[in-house]
Order: C-alpha cells, then sequence, then structure tokens
C-alpha cells in the first residue's frame, strides 16, 4: 500500500487542490504542506492509512473501501471532470 496505491492517492489530492486553489504554488517536497490546503475530514483519513502498530490496523484502510478505490472516487471525480470538458 505504502508504494503504490498512497503515492498516487496523494498525487491525485494533490491535482484536486490545484483545481481548486491554481497550480501557482508547491505543496512542498512529500506534500509537507499538504494539510493547509484540505478538509479536516480528508486529513484525518489519510492519516489513519499511516497506522501501522498492528496487522489490523494496517489492513483495516485497505479493507475499507474509502480508503482504497473509494479515496480515488472521492478526489478523482473533481479532478477529472473538468479535463473531460475539454
Amino acid at each position: 500500500m505504502n508504494d503504490i496505491v498512497r503515492k498516487e492517492l496523494l498525487r491525485m489530492i494533490s491535482w484536486l487542490i490545484g483545481i481548486k486553489q491554481g497550480f501557482h504554488f508547491s505543496l512542498g517536497k512529500n506534500y509537507k504542506f499538504m494539510k493547509q490546503y484540505v478538509t479536516e475530514e480528508l486529513w484525518e483519513r489519510l492519516m489513519s492509512t499511516y497506522n501501522m502498530d498492528s496487522y489490523p490496523h494496517m489492513w483495516n484502510p485497505l479493507n475499507n473501501v474509502w480508503h482504497c478505490s473509494g479515496g480515488f472516487v472521492r478526489s478523482g471525480m473533481p479532478v477529472g471532470l473538468p479535463v473531460s470538458t475539454i
């Protein structure tokens, strides 16, 4: 999850931020400034995917629809819609 799913989810969220705020600024190395541009709910859900202190905590985000495909749908729809109207 760390190398594949999370990396692409972070990229999708960064595009969502760019569409809403403009692409004239940087989110920093490894998205360190992302928190100030997303909702508290989105930030909490994203942070819950980093809880790796036990196997259940690691697999729970994968089993939760939002954390995997649902997270992409929530952030991907606003990203894809403006592009599809071109």
